[in-house]
């Protein structure tokens, strides 16, 4: 993607008031590109620090993926994500909480590698601009999000050849090893299509961080992973998901929902 889109300043120097179709034409012809990493688990901040519940259930995004297509250690990264509330161009002070809150709950959930991100409606002014730049953080408006999801969604469809495809579902239970199950499971279904060797075991490795990462953040109550395995034309595409409740503590009281 243009990486213009997860900046800002940058963004509104090039196209403060230029009409859709400039702006289409202009990210098209744009070369200074950011690699987005394959993500593999998302869930909401308020999972990991009940604190975020303040702003809001999808206020707050906590996001575990890989740069470079490669599953090791070193690429992994965690991307946290927030929406921030602002009826003017986000400033100084408003950057400077939410990033000390996110890195808050990086350090508290032993991330090692992070990346923030903040979408304010209308963006930022210059000091917030600035500071997003060293804390280095991405700082977007309402219409650069809306642009992405949009180009997102247009690489997503682009990418689907054909709408029919084979699917396979797995439920496990969580502990005892079942994400190595899980893991036997998907090396199968790869080797129908032809996988190579290396290609299978990063599939099998992003597999189990998956289900491990379901069974100790989700609180789940049945205990249970949900697992989707849907072969497509040229790729196979797979869903990690669980039934978790999120902690909430109420005048002293750790109570928990469904989420």
């Amino acid at each position: 993607m243009p990486a213009c889109l997860f900046n800002y300043a940058e963004f509104a120097a090039d196209y403060q008031g230029a009409t859709p179709e400039e702006i289409a034409v202009g990210l098209d012809a744009d070369t200074n590109l950011l690699r987005l990493p394959q993500m593999f688990h998302t869930a909401s901040g308020a999972s990991f620090s009940p604190d975020l519940r303040n702003f809001g259930e999808e206020g707050t995004v906590v996001a575990h993926g890989f740069e470079g297509a490669t599953y090791t250690d070193a690429n992994e990264v965690v991307w946290l994500a927030a929406r921030v509330d602002s009826k003017l161009a986000g400033d100084r002070l408003l950057v400077d909480a939410w990033c000390d809150r996110l890195e808050n709950l990086a350090r508290q959930s032993g991330f090692a590698r992070t990346q923030i991100w903040l979408i304010a409606n209308e963006g930022f002014n210059d000091e917030a601009a600035e500071l997003l730049r060293r804390r280095q953080a991405f700082g977007t408006s309402q219409q650069q999000f809306e642009i992405l999801t949009a180009r997102l969604s247009d690489e997503g469809r682009a990418a689907t050849h054909s709408e029919e495809g084979n699917e396979f579902e797995l439920i496990l239970p969580m502990g005892a090893d079942n994400e190595l199950l899980a893991a036997t499971t998907v090396e199968q279904v790869a080797r129908r299509l032809d996988f190579t060797p290396a290609a299978i075991n990063q599939i099998k490795t992003a597999i189990v961080e998956a289900c491990i990462n379901a069974s100790e953040h989700s609180l789940s109550p049945e205990r249970k992973i949900y697992q989707r395995f849907r072969v497509e034309d040229d790729k196979l595409v797979i869903t990690i998901s669980s039934r978790g409740v999120v902690p909430v503590n109420i005048n002293g009281n750790l109570l928990h929902e469904r989420n």
